[in-house]
Formats: structure tokens, sequence, C-alpha cells
């Protein structure tokens, strides 16, 4: 690329602050305009035009068609925020995954939490919850805690590659926490490698189910939220092989290794060619939680 060679940089002008969300020229382009744009052009040639995100045709295994029907097929369901034991669908599991940024600096990238309940009748996946931001250690720990106590029974599938491990730690570090405030999540730990690549239960393979009809993408609930599930939407969207996988599409990929392979989804980098592409969690929806990681 040009950018790279002497003499060249790259520039880009987007509409909206990537940041912080805000018309970068209100004058011109009031957030009215930049909505009303927004939908006559569609979300891929607005993305290209107004916010300066280049798409080469034939590189992403993400159809488009597939990806607006998983997003209609959420239409009638909302973000839920929290879920018991008691108001969990018999044999569904929850599952969280949690991609982390190792600085917090500004051009970082995120730390995620990415929650999908994982159906039993047919093996869909739904989106129940997305948070993201440049949080410090303590924050967190304090948000998986946090989601521990929202979601009963549920499990934390962790990026375990050797930037991330001091999570593991921290998160057993409680000691400035109340007692009644003290709880211990269930972490999978998961070393990402080649297995990220793989055809079938790599990030692309999650092109194929949603493909078929195995994902539901609500998009009613808070704003903050909301606006996450739109970042989502175009992650999986703008996907190039080869190039930086979006944060939201990591994160919501070690879900889905931990809905597809249960709490064993850390114990091994490569699956076997002849494994069955989705396998019943080991998971009942009135198991407690646990006090342990599992490696």
């Amino acid at each position: 690329m040009l950018n790279k060679e002497a003499g060249w940089y790259l520039a880009r002008f987007p509409v909206r602050d990537e940041e912080t969300g805000e018309t970068t020229w209100p004058e011109k382009w009031p957030d009215e305009r930049i909505e009303r744009e927004t939908f006559e052009l569609g979300p891929l040639e607005s993305a290209r035009s107004l916010f300066c995100k280049p798409r080469a045709e034939g590189e992403n295994p993400f159809d488009q068609e597939a990806i607006e029907n998983a997003f209609v097929a959420g239409n009638e369901l909302e973000l839920v925020r929290s879920l018991s034991v008691y108001t969990l669908p018999h044999g569904a599991a929850i599952v969280h995954g949690v991609d982390l940024a190792v600085t917090k600096t500004k051009a970082s990238h995120l730390t995620v939490i990415y929650t999908l309940m994982l159906w039993p009748e047919d093996w869909s996946r739904q989106l129940l919850w997305i948070e993201s931001g440049r949080w410090s250690s303590r924050e967190i720990r304090d948000r998986i805690l946090d989601h521990t106590r929202r979601y009963e029974g549920s499990y934390f599938v962790v990026e375990n590659n050797a930037a991330q491990r001091w999570i593991f730690d921290i998160i057993e570090n409680q000691a400035d926490l109340e007692l009644k405030d003290r709880v211990m999540p269930e972490l999978v730990p998961f070393t990402t490698g080649m297995n990220k690549a793989h055809p079938q239960f790599g990030v692309e393979g999650v092109a194929v189910e949603i493909a078929n009809g195995k994902w539901l993408f609500p998009t009613t609930g808070p704003g903050e939220v909301v606006k996450d599930v739109d970042q989502f939407r175009g992650e999986m969207e703008f996907y190039s092989r080869g190039a930086h996988t979006g944060d939201r599409l990591m994160a919501m990929w070690l879900a889905r290794e931990g809905a597809r392979r249960g709490r064993m989804a850390g114990r091994a980098e490569s699956e076997p060619e002849d494994e069955k592409s989705l396998v019943p969690p080991a998971f009942n929806a009135t198991q407690s939680v646990g006090a342990r990681i599992i490696s």
C-alpha cells in the first residue's frame, strides 16, 4: 500500500468520530442528514462513502443477505441483560466470550464481553448482550463478576494468550470487595492459534452457521448496547481474510466455541477432522456457579 511508502500517508475523514460517534462536520452533516443518507445508501455503501471503510468484494465469507436474515430473525426478540436459572429455558446454556485488550490507550483495541444463549432444540445461538470498552484490569474484573451475577449458571471463555493471562489472577483476587459482593466466575482459558483459521470451527465457520440460519441477532435494547450490536454487524460485513478480526466478532467466536464445545473448549488448539460441528455442552441449567478455572 502507498501509505507504507516514504512520502505517503493515509488520511480518513468519516462523517462521525470513531471514538465518540459525534458528527465531524455538524454544519454540513448533522445527525439527521447522516441517518437519512445511511438509510438511503444501505449499510455497505454508507460504510464506504460516509464512514471511510473500504471493502474488497470476494474477501469476506460472511454473506450480506444471510447477515440481514439473522437480524430479521431477531426482530421479535430483545437484548437480555440478565437471566436466572428460574427464567432460563430448560436445557439452554449461556456463554460469555471475552476478548481482552492488552492496553487501555485510546488507540488500543477494545475489551469485549459477548453473551449468547444456546437453544437446546435446534442449537441456534441467540445474542443476548454485548459490552465493550477500553477498561482497566480492575474494570474488566468487575464487569466479569457483574455478568456472573446477572446470568446465573453461565461460564466464560477467555482468551489465554501470553499477554492476557493476568486476568485469571486478578479475578481470583477480590480482597478489595466486601464479602457479599465476592463471586467466583467459571472461566475456561482458551488459547487461539491455528484454530481461529479452521474452515469449519474458526471465525469463518461462523459465517456458515449464519448462512444456515443458526443465529439470531436482536437489536432492541439500551442505546449503548444497540450501538455495540451495530458495530458488531459492521465487523462481520467488513471482515477480510488476513486482516485484524474485529474485537466484537472475536469475542463472539470465543463464545461460540464455548457453546459448541462446552466447558472443554480450552482443552485443545485444533480439532480432529471428524469432530461434529455441534457438541452438546457439558452444562445443566440448574448447576451452581463454580469457583474454579478449568484447564
